[in-house]
């Protein structure tokens, strides 16, 4: 009985262990979606510019549509990568401990998205999405590297921040600059940061 016992207990700290190393390996997929991003708020700027009014929504959709699909691609392909040095179990394991802690956040992401879009106000969703990235990305904190801890808890107080001075500040365009011009803080660099130190320690 106590010879199976310390069994199960060194089969749960080996699986934490290797969760702990496969988590740590985002940082370079991290890194990538840093620049997706970046990349996203300069065509946002650009290819909206001349579009009309009720055109601008689409063209916001198609953008961050994009990067956001380019970001999840990379991501799989470091992580098939990075495979066959992690158990598949423990893959499949952290994936869906992972997804169920972020979920809620996201998906109240998605339906604020959904609603300034329609509204036509999809200049503003800046600090709405900051701040439900970094509800997910906090919430996580416990099975994770501490470094994903604290960018959640970065996005948290750049996103309450935007959101103050979108709410407070000038009025007009500035208030949708500051929060793209944030976002790229925030989603540009902010990633390529973190992406860029766990991907030395930890291996690119």
């Amino acid at each position: 009985m106590v010879s199976e016992a310390e069994s199960n207990l060194k089969l749960i700290r080996t699986y934490m262990e290797r969760s702990k190393r496969y988590s740590n390996f985002a940082g370079l997929s991290g890194a990538f979606g840093g620049i997706y991003a970046l990349l996203g708020a300069f065509a946002m700027r650009l290819y909206t510019l001349g579009l009309p009014q009720d055109q601008k929504g689409l063209g916001f959709v198609i953008t961050w549509s994009t990067v956001i699909a380019l970001a999840l691609g990379t991501d799989y392909l470091f992580t098939r990568r990075r495979e066959n040095l992690v158990e598949k179990a423990v893959v499949l394991r952290l994936t869906r401990h992972m997804a169920r802690v972020a979920l809620p956040a996201l998906i109240s992401g998605i339906a604020i998205s959904i609603a300034f879009v329609h509204m036509g106000q999809q200049d503003l969703l800046y600090p709405y999405w900051m701040l439900a990235y970094g509800s997910a990305m906090a919430a996580l904190g416990i099975s994770a590297p501490r470094e994903v801890t604290v960018l959640g808890w970065s996005f948290l107080a750049l996103g309450a921040l935007t959101l103050l001075v979108q709410s407070f500040g000038p009025i007009g365009l500035v208030r949708a600059q500051f929060g793209l011009v944030m976002f790229m803080f925030s989603f540009g660099f902010l990633h390529i940061v973190y992406g860029v130190v766990v991907a030395r320690r930890e291996g690119w």
